[in-house]
């Protein structure tokens, strides 16, 4: 009896780690649960598959198991477009299509702040030879030790704070425009740039971004409203534009998929595959975290993750090619007059 009574508590936590993530609340009680979807899915079918093997059918039991059943679709149904099992949003590069001077290598690494593996990290920036490396999390030792390594990493932006909201953005291309921002709070910054690809005669926007991560006991108004905010921006911006940045907050998330109907912009793990980049230290808790989002202008050349740095996040390395005579593969899904809504009330909220 004891075992059934830890089977159905167990199910019936499930079943609400599943539906609360549905609710159109910005609260981090809410919205923790919208990370371990993965893990929720797997412990699910593992409470499929037991509770015929080790009780017997009831009326009760069948109830438990289809609730577990149910659960375990929604939580597939927001994985699955995360797989190689459904067809690509952002196009990918043809190998001989592909003009080397359009593409832009990103390295994003979101550093960990207390880390001071400062070898590890640039050993990575040296290996990969990036065009544009992403830093989040850097303090003033973080901006002392990556500066004896900058090289041909001229244009740059860096901002050093204490509180893990420290930023730096390395360019090998001009910075025509660069400016870091402070949308919702005076001590989280986020980076706007205009970038200038010289060999290939065309310009590019850039938006980095790295918001407070969603606390179980208070609201993700402040992160909500931020990704609207730069989502708004981005489907206004007559430049080709990229997005990226640790969102503190994954893909299939309802903060992430209005950002991306707001913005118009493609994701290229869509039929491609998690690329989960926290946390680097227990893989049995890892989420896609660290993104990059483009306009319809680009391809996909590659998309990796590196290897542990010692910080809680994998760094990782986006590889788009600019090509805007070629259509995308599929396109987002616009924003529908709930989500304007729910954008209009995040924007009040933290005027």
């Amino acid at each position: 009896m004891i075992y059934f009574i830890l089977y159905a508590v167990l199910s019936l936590f499930l079943v609400a780690a599943t539906l609360v993530p549905l609710l159109p609340l910005a609260h981090g009680l809410v919205r923790t649960f919208d990370f371990p979807r993965v893990q929720l899915a797997t412990l699910l079918l593992v409470l499929l598959f037991l509770g015929p093997v080790v009780f017997d059918w009831t009326v009760v039991l069948l109830a438990f198991w289809s609730l577990s059943g149910f659960c375990l679709a929604i939580q597939l149904v927001k994985i699955m477009r995360y797989t190689p099992f459904v067809k690509v949003q952002a196009r990918t590069a043809k190998a001989h299509t592909i003009e080397q001077e359009r593409v832009i290598k990103f390295l994003v690494a979101n550093v960990l702040q207390y880390n001071r593996r400062y070898d590890d990290l640039c050993d990575r920036i040296q290996q990969e030879d990036a065009d544009i490396c992403i830093f989040m999390e850097t303090d003033q030792g973080w901006v002392d030790a990556l500066q004896k390594r900058a090289g041909d990493y001229e244009n740059r932006l860096e901002r050093a704070q204490d509180n893990t909201y420290g930023i730096m953005l390395w360019s090998k291309f001009p910075l025509k425009e660069a400016e870091i921002r402070f949308l919702v709070r005076e001590d989280i910054p986020s980076i706007l740039a205009l970038l200038s690809v010289p060999e290939s005669r065309f310009q590019f926007r850039l938006y980095v971004v790295h918001p407070e991560p969603p606390d179980p006991v208070s609201h993700t108004v402040e992160r909500d409203a931020e990704l609207v905010m730069v989502g708004m921006e981005a489907a206004d911006d007559h430049f080709p534009c990229i997005v990226t940045g640790d969102l503190n907050d994954v893909a299939w998330s309802r903060t992430t998929e209005r950002f991306q109907k707001l913005s118009g912009l493609l994701d290229p793990r869509i039929g491609r595959g998690l690329f989960s980049s926290f946390h680097a230290k227990y893989w049995f808790a890892r989420w896609p975290l660290d993104h990059l989002f483009h306009s319809d202008d680009f391809s996909l050349v590659d998309i990796k993750r590196l290897a542990y740095t010692g910080s809680d996040h994998f760094p990782m390395v986006f590889e788009p090619v600019f090509e805007p005579e070629t259509d995308s593969e599929n396109k987002p899904v616009m924003a529908n007059g709930v989500d304007k809504e729910e954008a209009k009330d995040l924007l009040q909220a933290v005027k």
